[in-house]
């Protein structure tokens, strides 16, 4: 499968999600094929590998590798002075990340915490598994609540919600296919975006920047020609006050 196909399956995700997130109004969920599913949250049999043997060994690492990620995508895509790193409220309380917009900063948390998801993992007794599972959704929603608490500041110019940024795409597919957490994510204005998701999430501010600028522009247009405009009729006008005295 080529990352184009990857990006556009994911766009097309990240889509149906914030529609959901926002409108929160539809009495049953969309539905995804059950093979896409499948396919999101296993991948194959390497990256499963691969992400089990990173939660093993890096530990809190991998925090940090999230945040270096997220990091990562703000400074590819965007200028400098339309984010921020480690941003400080004034409650002394500090974001990994906020996107500032016209509409006010997007605030970005990526301290996910994955202990007892690892520990989910790795466990081969069923009831092990389900008790792991019910942990890590404790977890979660205590983070969430935290995010919102903490970073949702419209006092201090933050827009009403705010990313928690997943740093695996296996977490983020069991994240939004567990009802019980994305529930709470919704009504706490909490988004959860993964690296694909999050990408899609940035070209859509994008966009809206573009089309921010050329709004400026179009201002800039409209002023220059209504200077235009006021200077002809001016000149026109003393024009005729010229011819009158003649």
């Amino acid at each position: 499968m080529t990352l184009t196909l990857i990006v556009a399956i994911s766009f097309f995700i990240v889509t149906l999600m914030i529609i959901r997130f926002w409108l929160n109004r539809l009495e049953e969920k969309s539905k995804i094929s059950s093979e896409l599913v499948e396919w999101l949250k296993t991948s194959n049999t390497a990256n499963d590998e691969r992400l089990s043997t990173q939660m093993n060994t890096f530990n809190t690492r991998l925090d940090k590798a999230a945040y270096v990620i997220a990091q990562d995508l703000l400074k590819q895509y965007f200028p400098k002075d339309s984010y921020k790193l480690q941003y400080t409220f004034k409650n002394g309380e500090k974001v990994d990340a906020v996107i500032v917009t016209s509409n006010g900063m997007i605030p970005i948390d990526s301290k996910f915490p994955l202990e007892n998801f690892k520990k989910y993992l790795k466990a081969d007794d069923p009831k092990e598994k389900i008790d792991y599972k019910k942990l890590f959704v404790s977890d979660v929603k205590k983070h969430i609540s935290d995010i919102a608490k903490k970073y949702i500041l419209p006092d201090e110019k933050t827009v009403d919600y705010a990313l928690m940024y997943i740093p695996s795409e296996n977490v983020y597919y069991e994240i939004i296919s567990t009802d019980e957490i994305f529930d709470y994510a919704g009504s706490h204005m909490v988004l959860p975006v993964s690296p694909m998701s999050f990408y899609a999430y940035i070209k859509a501010i994008l966009m809206s920047f573009e089309g921010q600028k050329i709004e400026e522009k179009a201002k800039q247009v409209i002023t220059l020609l209504s200077a235009i405009k006021k200077d002809y009729q001016t000149n026109l006008l003393s024009d005729k006050q010229e011819k009158v005295l003649e």
